[in-house]
């Protein structure tokens, strides 16, 4: 996707070129209409170099912990904390996070907290994440990959989503601690992946404590 993102940038100038080219093999062009059409071609093509190369937003990170402390990840900028209720059948689920868009691209990264609803408190943690799955699925989404990390404490699940027809990429690293669930969450669009972003903040999700009632 990356590749095809960086070849997608080169059309603009590719269509000016062959438009300039085109109108200087035209025998029936006038010399004012070639001006005009190079003129446009040559903003054409600086447009699109200015913007290819373009520098990258540099990027701050820093670890920001959840608001209970139990969980922390790394943020590439400032993110804003904010709480929801999502819907699940006929009952809702209080959601506490922190969220971050990344500058000049179609991602956000979400580092989140909420309780277990009372019917999954009684299964194991395969079967809290196989019902979590379930339930994406219910909202348009399909599982594509459902990674259990052993060797972290506790367990950590990595599980990949694909939307619109694998248009939007949302990929997880969920801890559970107890009857809670935290979450490392990376969402964007297929054009603006950076995996250099996604791949650090997702690996940095780290348990720091227990929860207390």
């Amino acid at each position: 996707m990356w590749l095809a993102h960086q070849l997608y940038q080169f059309i603009p100038i590719m269509l000016a070129l062959g438009m300039m080219w085109a109108v200087s093999r035209s025998a029936s062009a006038s010399a004012r209409n070639k001006r005009v059409v190079f003129a446009l071609g040559s903003l054409m093509i600086v447009g699109s170099v200015v913007l290819l190369f373009q520098p990258e937003i540099l990027l701050d990170w820093n670890r920001v912990a959840t608001a209970d402390k139990v969980a922390s990840a790394e943020f590439p900028g400032a993110p804003h904390a904010e709480e929801i209720v999502v819907p699940l059948g006929p009952t809702s689920v209080r959601t506490e996070r922190v969220a971050y868009k990344v500058p000049k691209r179609d991602m956000e990264l979400a580092l989140s907290h909420s309780p277990f609803l009372p019917d999954l408190e009684p299964m194991t943690h395969d079967q809290r994440v196989a019902a979590i799955g379930q339930s994406f699925a219910a909202q348009g989404f399909t599982l594509v990959q459902n990674e259990k990390q052993t060797t972290a404490s506790p367990p950590l699940y990595r599980l990949t989503f694909h939307r619109d027809q694998e248009k939007v990429t949302m990929q997880s690293v969920l801890a559970l601690v107890g009857n809670d669930g935290y979450w490392a969450t990376a969402t964007w669009s297929d054009s603006d992946e950076k995996r250099s972003v996604t791949d650090r903040f997702l690996g940095s999700l780290v348990i720091t404590g227990s929860v207390t009632r």
